[in-house]
């Protein structure tokens, strides 16, 4: 049985590889489960800042959504002028990507963007919403923040 072990790894190992072509279609990850994982690498970034956990919102979620579905095809990403939408707070920011990248990475890459990391970093965000949509050969994925400008502003 030990014999067979790396006969076998070897046989799997060529069988995954051969399904692999440059017109083979891009297997990209569920947009949802993407979304979350991005809001969990932001509150590990903002814990590492001894800031408070942004909690997830719905209505922020479908806001990012609606704004990764119009930028998806765009030749660059632009952001929208926001305003405060589903909550009660008057500060709103935005972080777009459309990466193909593991999530610790994509949130990394903002945290190399001084008004990315801005946003990220903001004390004054309380909720978040990420959405997702798959965008040619990555994930197009907006990033929105609502709360209160008394706590601290970002750059959107």
């Amino acid at each position: 049985m030990r014999r067979l072990a790396p006969v076998l790894g070897l046989a799997l190992a060529t069988a995954a590889l051969a399904g692999c072509s440059a017109d083979a279609p891009v297997d990209l990850p569920d947009p949802d489960t993407y979304a979350q994982a991005l809001f969990d690498e932001t509150n590990v970034v903002r814990a590492e800042n001894d800031l408070e956990p942004l909690v997830w919102d719905d209505c922020l979620a479908s806001e990012a959504t609606e704004r990764a579905d119009a930028v998806k095809d765009d030749e660059k990403l632009t952001h929208a002028t926001l305003t405060a939408q589903c909550t009660d707070g008057e500060l709103a920011g935005e972080n777009l990507i459309r990466m193909d990248v593991e999530p610790d990475a994509a949130v990394a890459a903002w945290m190399d963007s001084p008004s990315h990391a801005a946003n990220i970093l903001t004390p004054g965000y309380h909720y978040l919403g990420v959405g997702c949509v798959p965008a040619a050969e990555a994930l197009a994925c907006s990033w929105v923040a609502e709360g209160d400008p008394g706590e601290g502003s970002a750059i959107s």
